[in-house]
């Protein structure tokens, strides 16, 4: 295996043509940025008594905002190593799912607060039972 110029990793040839496939990308500061910061969303959004959400949940999510974006795509952005790049309209469905601009998802965050704009919200508790007990006149406490 060798680099090229442009950064593109191809296998040495053997002569044999047929042996000759096309190389990875180099994954670039962009494409991790992208795979650590929508990990670190999608493993700290909250829904509901849950946290964590899977890219078949996002992508369900995403549909019912209008965003298309599809499993596959969402599975390509979380593996800086994939063949394939995400587009820019893909990253910004994801990042307008968040409530995130897409220039915060390719943005590395090293030694920065981890990016949490559009899901900085406590997990919902359960409702609480009502104490025993009845309201007095005493500024509305609670007297047995």
């Amino acid at each position: 295996m060798a680099f090229d110029e442009s950064g593109y990793l191809y296998p040495v040839s053997t002569g044999d043509k047929d042996e000759e496939k096309p190389g990875v990308p180099k994954p670039t500061a962009a494409r991790f940025a992208l795979a650590a910061n929508l990990n670190h969303l999608m493993d700290n959004y909250v829904m509901g008594f849950e946290k964590g959400i899977t890219p078949p949940q996002l992508a369900k999510g995403c549909r019912q905002k209008n965003l298309r974006v599809s499993v596959k795509t969402i599975r390509r952005m979380k593996n800086p190593y994939e063949t394939h790049s995400p587009n820019l309209d893909s990253i910004d469905a994801v990042a307008a799912f968040f409530n995130v601009t897409a220039w915060d998802m390719v943005t590395p965050r090293a030694g920065q607060k981890p990016l949490m704009q559009g899901t900085e919200r406590p997990m919902a508790e359960p409702p609480a039972k009502k104490p025993e007990g009845k309201k007095g006149k005493k500024g509305g406490k609670l007297v047995p």
